[in-house]
C-alpha cells in the first residue's frame, strides 16, 4: 500500500467528503484518481487523545479493520480524523461505524 504525499494529505483533507461523524470521530471518503484502484487510509491521532500507546492502539484497530473488511480493494481514500475517547471505542463498534460510512458510498 502507497503512503500519502503531502499534497495528496491536503487534496484529501480539502475534497474528501462528510460521511460519519460523531464525537470521538470523523469519517471522511475520497474516490481515488490515481491509476491504482486499491485504497488507503489516513488516520489523524492527535495527541489530545491520549499517550503514544493510547494512539497507536487506535491507528492499529482502525488499519486492520480496513484490510480485515477488504475496503483496500475498493478505490476509495479515507481519512479517520480521532479525538479523545476513540481509543475506548470497542472493536466491534468501530467496525461498525466504518462500515455505515462505506455504506454511504455509491460506486
Amino acid at each position: 500500500m502507497r503512503n500519502f504525499s503531502p499534497a495528496e494529505r491536503k487534496t484529501l483533507f480539502r475534497e474528501a467528503r462528510l460521511v460519519h461523524r460523531q464525537d470521538e470521530l470523523d469519517i471522511r471518503l475520497l474516490k481515488t484518481e490515481n491509476s491504482s484502484p486499491q485504497g488507503r487510509i489516513l488516520v489523524v491521532t492527535p495527541k489530545k487523545i491520549g499517550n503514544a500507546p493510547k494512539r497507536n492502539l487506535i491507528r492499529r484497530r482502525l488499519k486492520a479493520l480496513f484490510h480485515e473488511e477488504g475496503w483496500d480493494t475498493r478505490p476509495y481514500d479515507l481519512l479517520v480524523y480521532c479525538r479523545k475517547g476513540s481509543a475506548e471505542i470497542p472493536y466491534q463498534e468501530l467496525k461498525q461505524i466504518i462500515k455505515t460510512a462505506y455504506g454511504q458510498v455509491k460506486d
